[in-house]
């Protein structure tokens, strides 16, 4: 099957629907992805995802490749470093073995490179990582750690967040489709999800953030009492908790980074393996 390769586009209605189809080929109905995509492409304030597409000889979208614009950094020396987050990889499965993911996401880089200066960052799993470090220049900066704490506890916000979202930022991060968070007084941001068929909430973020003009269902102190909750964080942490074995998770997540940089990129990776890191920030569940 032959591909072709369309030039770096940003993010537009037109286009969903194909992009959406493709997912659901590659990664199953499940999902709502037209819906999801319209949030994650279209509405993020930070920006429109940009992205790679591939045709075949028919005109079929085959393979896509998307970066998302994302929340600049806390840390004042480095917020003028534009930050993406590597979204949605996907090649249609009758088009895989041409090198199609290798090809889609290079060309996202070149036309990012063009652009300037910039930080990718993703989180990829145990089937994945090795692509994007072996293939496409990512660094490896560590694995993600799952907590699980017990009805009553509550995970400490610990080291300071590695990235910086605003209120614009913490809207429209609650604002996901069928998402159902809730917020408590203190920042701290949950869902409710089924794991291994039990409910539990799960933990966004540890809290440290504004959310005076957000509005979202308060997560109260009855629900902390009745149910288990896990979180997810990259980055050192204050507070002791049950870190979840490697068996009883779907897949590793592994935080990755690519920067881009006129300058040196040791002392931005090492500012990274200081900081925190979510599910706020990448978009998990």
């Amino acid at each position: 099957m032959d591909a072709r390769l369309a030039p770096a586009q940003t993010a537009s209605e037109e286009d969903i629907p194909a992009i959406a189809n493709l997912l659901k080929e590659v990664f199953g109905p499940e999902r709502a992805w037209d819906e999801e995509l319209a949030w994650q492409y279209l509405q993020n304030p930070a920006g429109k995802a940009i992205y790679i597409n591939a045709h075949n000889e028919t005109g079929d979208l085959i393979a896509h490749y998307a970066v998302i614009p994302t929340f600049a950094f806390a840390e004042p020396k480095f917020s003028q470093i534009r930050t993406y987050l590597s979204l949605n990889t996907a090649v249609h499965p009758k088009a895989q073995g041409q090198g199609l993911f290798k090809r889609t996401a290079q060309a996202a880089y070149d036309h990012l490179t063009s652009l300037g200066p910039h930080v990718i960052l993703g989180v990829a799993n145990e089937n994945s990582v090795h692509g994007f470090i072996n293939s496409l220049g990512f660094h490896l900066l560590g694995q993600l750690k799952v907590e699980a704490h017990f009805p009553g506890g509550s995970p400490r916000p610990g080291a300071p967040r590695l990235l910086a979202p605003g209120p614009d930022g913490v809207r429209w991060r609650l604002s996901r489709p069928a998402g159902g968070y809730e917020v408590s007084a203190e920042g701290q941001m949950t869902c409710t999800r089924s794991f291994k068929g039990m409910p539990v909430h799960c933990i966004l973020t540890a809290g440290g953030l504004d959310v005076s003009q957000v509005q979202a269902p308060a997560y109260g102190r009855l629900a902390r009492l009745t149910r288990p909750a896990i979180y997810a964080t990259y980055g050192p942490t204050t507070h002791f908790a049950w870190v979840v074995p490697e068996s009883l998770r779907p897949s590793p997540f592994h935080l990755i980074c690519r920067p881009s940089l006129e300058g040196p990129i040791l002392p931005l990776l090492n500012h990274i393996q200081t900081r925190r890191f979510e599910l706020f920030d990448f978009d998990v569940v």
